[in-house]
């Protein structure tokens, strides 16, 4: 009897030991590694064109004329056309010159560019701030513009009539470009400019000169001094600057590329842990029964 309890024992102590390793096996099978994920690659910044402004000199002075030059870069983005706003406004009270009185309204210069065309030009007094609205365009549609760095495409010319600051700065919501493969408006990076106006030189003051008087001869035995007293006077025009020659400038600003961060996410985990906990505990219930049947077989 002893002996076949030992029997029973044995037995049981094997299928408990067959479930928890096929237990362990049915759980590792189920393992699904996780899967890779691509890096995603960063992407590519387009080309974004910029407007600069260049004014003719940093030290303005009150009643004298001056420009500012406008110079475009499309940085190698395909565009046809551009637009932009610019306000001047500051304490200097500055007028806009008319570059074109035959024509109506008031206009700002336009540089000779075969290639290109003007599509708006003419300024407006806001309230004391002149208003500038300008546009080009190629003159073949479905060509971009041929010229690649800084190029001039407009000069302002303008006179402060007080000595304080002069600031000119772009509409960021209106100046913008098209581009030749779809016609899509795209953003135009600008700098604004502000600028210091001095005192203008204070006109020269008039002169006179009295002549030292000439005693004339007489018959008479009195002599009367004959005094004249011609007064000279004079007094100094200022000159206009002249307006410098149309230049362009080898500053080419750059665009700040765009980096999109990588993401990553693992799957989770998926297996047979339930089924694997379920054979165990069938494995530990086997293996009491078997222990209380070799006890209550003992005891008899």
């Amino acid at each position: 009897m002893l002996g076949n309890n030992k029997t029973l024992a044995i037995v049981l102590i094997v299928v408990v030991l067959a479930a928890v390793a096929g237990g362990v096996l049915v759980f590792l099978r189920n393992q699904t590694p996780p899967e890779a994920v691509p890096t995603p690659t960063p992407a590519a910044q387009a080309p974004t064109p910029s407007l600069t402004l260049q004014p003719s000199t940093t030290a303005m002075t009150a009643s004298q004329s001056a420009s500012i030059d406008v110079f475009l870069n499309t940085n190698g983005a395909k565009i046809n056309g551009f637009q932009f706003i610019l306000t001047i406004s500051g304490s200097a009270n500055t007028d806009v010159t008319d570059a074109d009185p035959a024509a109506t309204g008031i206009q700002i210069q336009a540089p000779d560019q075969p290639s290109l065309s003007v599509a708006t030009n003419n300024v407006t007094d806001q309230s004391g701030k002149k208003v500038i609205r300008y546009a080009m365009v190629t003159t073949d549609p479905t060509k971009a513009f041929p010229i690649s760095g800084n190029i001039q495409v407009a000069r302002i010319l303008l006179t402060p009539n007080n000595a304080g600051s002069l600031i000119a700065e772009f509409s960021a919501q209106n100046t913008r470009a098209n581009l030749v493969s779809n016609n899509d408006e795209i953003a135009v990076n600008s700098k604004d400019t502000t600028l210091a106006v001095a005192a203008g030189t204070p006109l020269l003051a008039n002169s006179g000169a009295t002549s030292t008087p000439v005693p004339t001869a007489s018959s008479s035995a009195t002599r009367a001094p004959a005094v004249t007293t011609p007064t000279a006077s004079a007094s100094a025009t200022p000159r206009a600057t002249a307006t410098p020659p149309l230049a362009s400038s080898g500053a080419t600003p750059k665009a700040t590329p765009r980096v999109v961060a990588a993401s990553s996410s693992a799957l989770p985990v998926t297996g047979g842990l339930e089924d694997t906990l379920l054979l165990v505990a069938g494995g530990f219930l086997l293996l009491g029964l078997g222990f209380f049947i070799l006890g209550d077989r003992s005891g008899l």
